[in-house]
């Protein structure tokens, strides 16, 4: 599929680290994880997916090769310090993805550089932390195999090894701290693809996952996809990836 070059951005106070693919793409997809997963989550979801842009693997600030850690954080502070690193490496107009708070951050980042944005693909971004446990009960991940489950860890555990239990315990607060999801959806014209996990329950409505009715957000369920469903189906979520961008990006 090719190498991915590492990118570093050094600032003031902190360092920003990002793996880029160059496919030769008019398009440039970021990718951003969930709470404390590596940016590698992503690799098996893009690996066979054939996505007609270029590649950037971000990782989270705190996580992997970006310093220094901020366990009391904000979405809208993460999501700059992102913009801050896709500034430096010279990327212009987008399309954003993200997993879980990874997914709260391609949200936000409406506020921050809708007007550079070409699309928001949100793989479980809650629009607000209420959803969890209004519209599923608060079950996440009870549908995924032991070997699924096992590769979750996996992700989780190679980026954090400098966190200890107390900072993680504070970061793990940062999603409920978001009150502005369902706002920025409501407004933006920029399209938008949801896509979530049933967890094998009846389908919630867009309402009950605060989604506004808009012809330019997409939702599209994974039939008994637990909240970490990158583990999941990688290959059906990189499909629905490349399908979105190749129907809305520049050919």
């Amino acid at each position: 599929m090719g190498i991915y070059q590492e990118k570093v951005l050094q600032t003031e106070d902190r360092t920003l680290c990002g793996y880029y693919l160059d496919k030769g793409s008019e398009n440039t997809l970021v990718l951003v994880p969930g709470s404390y997963a590596s940016h590698t989550i992503w690799k098996p979801v893009v690996q066979n997916a054939n996505i007609p842009a270029n590649l950037f693997l971000v990782e989270l600030p705190g996580f992997g090769k970006s310093t220094p850690k901020e366990p009391d954080s904000t979405i809208e502070e993460i999501t700059a310090h992102i913009l801050t690193l896709i500034d430096g490496v010279g990327i212009d107009r987008f399309f954003i993805g993200g997993h879980s708070i990874g997914g709260m951050i391609a949200t936000e980042m409406l506020d921050h550089a809708g007007d550079r944005l070409e699309g928001v693909i949100s793989c479980e971004g809650w629009v607000h932390h209420s959803v969890e446990q209004d519209t599923f009960l608060g079950r996440k991940n009870e549908t995924l195999s032991e070997h699924q489950l096992a590769l979750r860890k996996h992700y989780g555990t190679v980026a954090r090894t400098a966190w200890t239990d107390e900072e993680i315990g504070i970061y793990s607060k940062i999603w409920k701290k978001w009150e502005k999801g369902q706002k920025l959806l409501e407004e933006t014209k920029v399209p938008v693809l949801e896509i979530w996990g049933d967890r094998g329950m009846p389908r919630p409505d867009r309402k009950a996952l605060l989604l506004p009715p808009h012809d330019n957000i997409t939702l599209i369920w994974l039939p008994n996809g637990g909240h970490s469903f990158l583990v999941q189906y990688p290959e059906e979520v990189g499909q629905m990836i490349a399908d979105f961008i190749r129907e809305r990006g520049k050919r």
